[in-house]
């Protein structure tokens, strides 16, 4: 029994040690693991705040995705100030001023550390129309871009916002901050009058049916204008000459009055354009053409209706000279 006794007081005691052994040992790690830590953080932060990992310019910003715009209109619409070290450049607040200068629709930046420089990936807002007579939903408009700093427009500036430009969503965005960005840059043909910001779901879907008509029908009558002053009649300047088309309700009543004035591309080839007052397709299965001199518009339908109206040009032409004879 004393040997038995002797022996567990030994194995104790030498277990007690290798265990203060182990604790000691787990400590140094630790400790050592601690100050390789707090060194290589040391470092790091030692080594980003070196000159050359300083962001001086905006040649060290690489741009992505522009196709409309040069990289160096992309980097003066920068809302970024210089120099500024790498890790001090908020990304996602100068990605936001560049979405709000107009022309940027989505913009990424990401930083990059050999060599020190700014990614910046940028999806462009392309203008497809002239907005004039324009008055923004203040929820809606692009904010401008002055001395490369993104401003809220006040509400007085948005009351005077009358020309500008729209993307084929609605975006609009001043007039001026586009040209001053390029003159290679082209102005978009068809003009906008009237319209207002709360249009915008409308517009998108009338100008992506214009969009499809023209590549399906590619003699399809161009659209100059439209005149949205009067939504229960907006009205388009057309080469055919001027339609009205009531007010726009749904995408699929604008296409099926698009192909209604398509079918009659002719019309000035039969009817000189000068006794046109205006074409109606405000019921595409029923196209009205009111003619100068006539006080109920035709129903048009086919060539055939076109033949039965030229006779009467002749009555309305006698009725001209015999007044005109008359009178002297």
């Amino acid at each position: 029994m004393a040997n038995l006794s002797r022996i567990s007081r030994t194995g104790l005691a030498q277990r007690r040690q290798r265990l203060r052994g182990q604790r000691r040992l787990k400590a140094a790690q630790s400790c050592w693991r601690l100050l390789v830590t707090i060194a290589l953080t040391s470092g790091a932060i030692w080594l980003v705040t070196r000159p050359s990992w300083v962001i001086y310019d905006s040649s060290q910003i690489q741009v992505d995705g522009n196709e409309l715009l040069s990289s160096d209109m992309v980097q003066r619409l920068l809302p970024m100030e210089y120099p500024q070290t790498l890790w001090e450049v908020d990304t996602e607040a100068i990605a936001r001023g560049l979405e709000a200068s107009g022309p940027i629709a989505e913009a990424t930046i990401t930083r990059q550390l050999f060599p020190p420089s700014l990614m910046l990936q940028v999806q462009e807002r392309k203008p497809v129309a002239v907005a004039q007579d324009f008055i923004p939903d203040p929820e809606q408009t692009l904010s401008t871009v002055e001395s490369g700093e993104a401003s809220q427009p006040t509400p007085q500036a948005l009351s005077q916002s009358t020309q500008g430009l729209l993307d084929s969503t609605g975006a609009w965005f001043p007039l001026e901050n586009y040209l001053t960005l390029g003159s290679s840059l082209q102005v978009p043909d068809l003009t906008v009058v009237g319209m207002n910001g709360q249009n915008r779901s409308q517009w998108s879907e009338m100008y992506q049916e214009i969009t499809q008509i023209n590549a399906a029908m590619p003699t399809a009558p161009r659209i100059a204008e439209i005149d949205w002053r009067n939504p229960s009649n907006v009205i388009l300047r057309t080469d055919v000459g001027t339609v009205h088309i009531g007010a726009f309700t749904t995408a699929a009543r604008f296409s099926a009055q698009l192909r209604a004035i398509a079918q009659i591309r002719n019309l000035p080839n039969t009817i000189e354009r000068s006794r046109i007052a205006h074409i109606d397709v405000t019921n595409p299965n029923r196209p009205m053409i009111q003619l100068i001199g006539f006080q109920n518009a035709l129903d048009y339908s086919g060539q055939s209706e076109l033949d039965a109206i030229e006779p009467l040009f002749d009555d309305v032409d006698t009725h001209e000279s015999d007044a005109y004879d008359n009178a002297f």
